[in-house]
């Protein structure tokens, strides 16, 4: 029995708090959001708000941005976008490579990973799940790498792959039980707790259903799961990875997706029309399609136009109260 396994007794969780909230604006580019701590940017362009992922040991670094994976000890460093894993050995048969050949001189795919699914450190070694998309932007790849700060001059080394494709969003795919590395994964149909236990340099995968919708973890241990049930509903449950128990948290007709994990928010549309609904208070609040919804700081921000803002309102979940707006100055004219 591998420590991933033994291991899946333990329980854990993790909290946080919202900061005062004191103003709220936009510079045409940023949401602006002020508190009594200092000011908070949130931009408008997804693109622009990813952040860039940093693991230091004493005078060596590893480094996710849009350079790929830099490695830096002193004065060396080394940067890389794992073109080699998009055509190794390791991970596809000799017919897999040779589709994926011509489907990089088409222009259908690029041997450079596009963005990183997820990292965990677990000592010194570093684990990154970089991702590799189409040009639709669907992943067709997912590459499990190694980087060891306690060895000088460390490189990437590429571990293997994860069964599956990772479930969750942001960067966050990445998790650690124990002495393994773990991913929220769908594996066709299949969806469960896909792992990497480095003691034993083996993989394995724990199927835990087969309708899932969307995941998004609390903590290493709990995720929320929304799944499709036999009669056109939505499930979502409160999932202890380790035991495999769930607690349903609700039952809604219609499509769901998640805008946060802690406290749970989910964007519903049903036949009745769109809404937020915070999982844990029931409160709701009505949304009109098409209008754009994100998590910052503890609260909800809404804005409209989505490309062009000239309002925007913070809103706290718990009930839905307003707690900053803006709107752009008139044009005189």
């Amino acid at each position: 029995m591998t420590p991933f396994l033994v291991g899946l007794a333990m329980l854990g969780s993790s909290g946080g708090t919202n900061s005062v909230v004191t103003s709220l604006h936009f510079d045409g580019q940023n949401f602006i959001v002020e508190t009594a701590q200092g000011a908070i940017k949130s931009p408008l362009s997804q693109d622009a708000a990813k952040v860039d992922i940093v693991e230091k040991n004493g005078t060596v670094f590893a480094v996710w941005d849009a350079r790929g994976l830099t490695v830096r000890d002193g004065d060396w460093s080394f940067s890389t976008k794992l073109e080699d894993a998009a055509l190794s050995p390791r991970l596809f048969t000799p017919d897999e490579i040779r589709a994926t050949r011509a489907m990089v001189e088409v222009g259908q795919r690029k041997r450079e990973a596009a963005d990183l699914a997820g990292t965990v450190r677990i000592g010194d070694r570093v684990f990154w799940l970089p991702r590799w998309r189409d040009s639709a932007g669907k992943p067709w790849l997912e590459a499990l790498f190694e980087v060891n700060l306690a060895e000088p001059r460390p490189k990437p080394r590429l571990v293997g792959r994860l069964q599956g494709f990772a479930a969750t969003g942001n960067t966050n795919a990445l998790g650690r039980f124990g002495e393994s590395v773990f991913a929220i994964t769908r594996d066709g149909g299949a969806w469960g707790f896909a792992f990497y236990t480095p003691v034993t340099e083996g993989f394995g995968f724990l199927a835990k259903g087969d309708r899932l919708v969307s995941a998004e973890r609390i903590s290493e241990e709990v995720t929320l799961v929304a799944e499709t049930s036999p009669y056109d509903t939505t499930v979502v449950r409160r999932f202890h990875l380790p035991s495999g128990q769930s607690r349903t948290l609700a039952e809604i007709r219609g499509k769901v997706e998640f805008v946060n994990a802690r406290p749970p928010i989910v964007d519903i549309v049903a036949p009745t029309g769109r809404f937020l609904r915070n999982l844990e208070s029931g409160a709701e609040k009505r949304l009109s399609p098409g209008t754009p919804v994100r998590w910052v700081e503890g609260n909800v921000l809404i804005w409209s136009p989505a490309d062009r803002p000239s309002s925007a309102v913070l809103w706290d979940p718990e009930r839905w109260r307003p707690i900053a707006q803006w709107t752009a100055a008139k044009q005189s004219g």
